[in-house]
């Protein structure tokens, strides 16, 4: 599945045997001749925190888009 720039998507992840559920916003899209995109997504702090939204580098393979309600 493709997605762009502005897509909310979803994966899991998992470190220390302990696996999450992440959501954020697709900020870019990286191509490279003959290979599949990948995608730089921004996952925003919990409410109330004062924390800089985080970057990912997720799989390809791992996310999901979410849709959202019109």
């Amino acid at each position: 599945m493709e997605f762009k720039k502005g897509d909310v998507v979803t994966w899991k992840s998992q470190a220390a045997g302990s696996w999450k559920t992440k959501t954020g916003t697709v900020i870019s899209v990286l191509s490279a001749k003959g290979k599949p995109d990948r995608y730089v997504v921004e996952v925003p702090p919990p409410s109330g925190s004062k924390a800089k939204p985080k970057k990912y580098f997720p799989r390809t393979s791992a996310l999901k888009k979410v849709e959202q309600d019109a």
